[in-house]
């Protein structure tokens, strides 16, 4: 979790919510991953059960209660749920249209007129960190508002945008890495070929 969004916790909040976290980190792990069958969406489902979590640390009493542990589950299958329906939705849906979406348009045409754009996409999107990805996941491929992703990550929009920024320039930067490399591979063939 970001120092930022932990700050509002109250300090017995913020050791309540770390032994929480500690006791049921690995557990709702797995039992997300059961539902979901997919490493990175589980990771990504589980920091979002503990931001939820983290939210609603004034409804918990006792950390080892019964009533705790159903809130906390509770939480980890909705969001677990929420995953799942997005991996039915993506694996239906093409891809351009969320990739055309991330591109600036003031580029449009030149990346368009580029025949590995889906293909670059995709390949500099695997190599970004599960944070990244899932942000931009939202934004472009589930058609989230800024408003809507503050809320679902419990921050303002303006630091979603913010997020989106730095997200699109990793990605640029990523881009741009794999493009160097096939390069490199280009020349080295060209090279061999002589």
């Amino acid at each position: 979790m970001e120092e930022a969004e932990m700050s509002f916790l109250t300090p017995s909040q913020d050791k309540k919510f770390g032994a929480i976290y500690k006791k049921f980190h690995s557990s709702l792990f797995f039992f997300i991953n059961d539902i979901l069958k997919n490493e990175a969406d589980s990771c990504d489902a589980l920091q979002e059960t503990f931001i939820r979590i983290m939210h609603n640390m004034d409804k918990i009493e006792d950390i080892d209660s019964a009533a705790t542990r159903r809130f906390v589950y509770t939480i980890a299958k909705n969001r677990a749920l929420t995953y799942y329906q997005k991996q039915k939705i993506n694996a239906t849906k093409p891809l351009d249209e969320g990739v055309l979406s991330i591109v600036n348009t003031q580029h449009a045409t030149e990346i368009i007129a580029s025949a590995d754009l889906k293909d670059e996409l995709t390949a500099g999107i695997a190599l970004l960190k599960p944070s990244d990805q899932t942000l931009l996941d939202l934004k472009y491929y589930q058609k989230c508002d800024d408003k809507m992703i503050a809320e679902l990550y419990g921050i303002q929009p303006d630091a979603v945008r913010k997020r989106l920024e730095r997200a699109r320039l990793r990605l640029s930067s990523k881009i741009q890495q794999l493009r160097a490399i096939e390069q490199r591979r280009a020349e080295e063939r060209y090279a061999g070929k002589r």
